[in-house]
């Protein structure tokens, strides 16, 4: 799950969308290909197209990962390589959200008139 957001064109600031979508795709057929949204900055209404959105990765989610990798680790400690398998568990996660953000934002879809 990353985080989508979009960048508001007065203000230039990054306001987030909550959606669970994975893709452009999903996410039109979720909020439709144009919908409105308030930047959270200038509280200016405006409508928003689905290629306007970008995705992150989700800080909370790699925080997570990381804090269970490290008690996992402390946790397994005495058990020897497998406390090292279970520290790379942070970075697996992060990994995934990376290839996740990237693959959001790798296409866009055509425009209707």
């Amino acid at each position: 799950m990353t985080s989508k957001y979009f960048t508001c064109k007065e203000c230039y600031e990054n306001t987030p969308v909550r959606t669970m979508a994975t893709d452009r795709v999903e996410l039109e057929r979720d909020k439709g290909e144009t919908f409105m949204m308030e930047c959270a900055h200038c509280y200016v209404r405006k409508e928003i197209h689905v290629n306007d959105v970008n995705a992150v990765p989700n800080k909370i989610v790699t925080g997570v990962g990381v804090a269970v990798g490290v008690a996992a680790a402390v946790a397994l400690w005495n058990i020897g390589f497998i406390a090292w398998i279970s520290g790379g568990l942070p970075v697996i996660i992060y990994g995934a959200q990376r290839k996740s953000a990237s693959t959001f934002n790798s296409y866009y879809l055509t425009r209707r008139n």
